[in-house]
This record gives structure tokens, C-alpha cells and sequence, in this order.
């Protein structure tokens, strides 16, 4: 039978050793990525429901592009709440 982790040496924590301020930043240019990502998304939802075949789709499609809108919008307004 063979001990898992027998010779191995064992790892210490990963410390994070950049500064807050790159943290922050990283996480501000995250956020702004994803809500460019929402937007996209949602720019995608509006065409697929005007080529929608039902309401029902149509307006399936119409909700996630709110929905995907909302979300771009806390995203940005979250970093604006962390950059000031």
C-alpha cells in the first residue's frame, strides 16, 4: 500500500503578495470585462428575438437581454462604488 503524500514536501500557503491597490484594479477591470460581456450578450438576445419564430420566444428573448442589461449595469456600478 502506498501513503499518499509519502516524500513529498509540503506546500505552505500562497500568500498574495501584490498590493491592494493591484487587487482593486484587477478587480475594476473584471468587472468592467463582464459588463462589456453583458452587453454583448444582450445586444445578442434583441436579434435572436426579432427573428423569433413565437412571442413567447420573442419575449423570452426580450426578458434575458433586460436581464443581461441589469446585470452590465451592477457590474459598472459596483466599480464606480470601489474607484471612488
Amino acid at each position: 500500500m502506498i501513503a499518499r503524500g509519502a516524500g513529498r514536501a509540503e506546500a505552505g500557503p500562497i500568500r498574495n503578495e501584490r498590493p491592494s491597490a493591484y487587487r482593486r484594479r484587477c478587480t475594476m477591470l473584471d468587472a468592467l470585462n463582464r459588463a462589456e460581456r453583458y452587453r454583448e450578450m444582450a445586444e445578442g438576445c434583441r436579434r435572436l428575438a426579432t427573428i423569433g419564430l413565437s412571442i413567447e420566444t420573442r419575449n423570452h428573448y426580450l426578458r434575458m437581454a433586460e436581464h443581461y442589461s441589469l446585470l452590465a449595469d451592477f457590474e459598472e456600478q459596483g466599480t464606480q462604488v470601489v474607484g471612488d
